[in-house]
């Protein structure tokens, strides 16, 4: 899955669809049953510096939205979670699986 949404997200022609369709999956991460699969997957699709921009520029985005704007603790759980998988588990009393 991680494969095939890198993919998209970085070809021409699907990329910003495929980031805005990241944006819907990424609010309930809060929840126990979508946490694991995001903790897995968002790593996996920020490998690269220019990967891990979009995702800082895509969360930013989401928190400054005036509705339902993401709120800033979930928004560094994502972040981190995703750019530091071991340490953010360490740090949070799990191990890095989630």
């Amino acid at each position: 899955m991680a494969d095939l949404m890198w993919i998209v997200l970085n070809t021409g022609w699907s990329k910003d669809v495929a980031t805005d369709a990241l944006e819907h999956p990424l609010r309930p991460v809060g929840a126990k049953w979508t946490r694991p699969g995001f903790e897995a997957l968002l790593p996996a699709l920020a490998t690269e510096e220019h990967d891990r921009r979009r995702l800082d520029w895509l969360l930013r985005r989401m928190m400054n939205e005036t509705e339902d704007g993401l709120p800033d603790a979930q928004a560094r759980a994502l972040w981190w979670f995703t750019v530091a998988p071991p340490e953010w588990a360490r740090t949070h009393g799990e191990d890095s699986h989630g």
